[in-house]
């Protein structure tokens, strides 16, 4: 490489500043999209309104409104051509935002650390409700899904499901003729009593699920698990699933 070619290079290469204005007009194209905000709405403004929906968004907010008034000291210099930026950011800045804008921007998405569908036991209507107990005791199941020909959820066979069968048809034992379909009536996710079930679509990050099971810690009802369906709702194909457990022992 020539002389000429290496200060060509020196001269294209990007102040902090600049990097840093990318950064920022970066996050700022990305919020005003997911918000429907328009360009007369301040960054700050949005950054306030998102973090009431968005976890990702309330956890950096004061770093995010920092960094905003950073910009700000940047882009509107006072002093003019005089001096052409009042205020370089610190390379480590740099990079923590640069950091924050892929967590923003790239989240992790929940499908990426749940359990795939081929790999959670599930069960079917016409399969002996026996057989399926006693891979639920072998195995420490407290639930299963149960699932039909197209891989949507019809509902949830539990501890709770077997329980409410026997009380309320006062039937003393489930026999080996006994099939999931007869628990039919006491199989919907909202029939449970102590275990709430949630659903979200496949553009879930892990962090909206984390939210979800941090929520329910309040409730009378423990989050058992959250399926993941292609349209966020019971009637979309299962994807995946996640519990407290796989969100527990993920950093993303």
């Amino acid at each position: 490489m020539n002389k000429n070619m290496k200060n060509s290079k020196a001269a294209i290469k990007k102040s902090n500043a600049e990097i840093f204005l990318d950064i920022f007009n970066q996050i700022d194209s990305y919020l005003r999209k997911i918000s429907n905000y328009g360009e007369t709405v301040s960054h700050m403004f949005i950054v306030d309104k998102l973090s009431e929906s968005k976890k990702i968004i309330r956890e950096h907010r004061e770093d995010l409104k920092l960094y905003a008034r950073l910009r700000n000291a940047i882009v509107h210099n006072p002093f003019g051509a005089e001096i052409e930026v009042i205020a370089q950011p610190n390379p480590k800045i740099v990079k923590k935002y640069s950091t924050l804008r892929d967590k923003i921007i790239n989240p992790p998405l929940a499908l990426e650390i749940a359990i795939p569908t081929k790999k959670i036991f599930s069960t079917k209507l016409e399969v002996n409700a026996r057989d399926v107990m006693r891979v639920m005791a072998d195995r420490v199941f407290s639930y299963v899904p149960v699932l039909d020909d197209c891989q949507k959820i019809i509902g949830i066979f539990s501890e709770n499901t077997v329980f409410l069968y026997l009380t309320r048809n006062e039937i003393c034992a489930v026999d080996s003729q006994t099939r999931i379909s007869e628990f039919l009536e006491y199989l919907p996710v909202n029939q449970h009593a102590s275990e709430d079930f949630e659903f979200v679509d496949n553009h879930a990050t892990v962090a909206d699920v984390r939210d979800l099971f941090e929520q329910s810690s309040a409730r009378r009802k423990r989050l058992a698990a959250v399926f993941i369906t292609g349209n966020g709702r019971q009637d979309g194909t299962l994807m995946g699933m996640l519990t407290s457990w796989d969100i527990a022992g993920n950093n993303k």
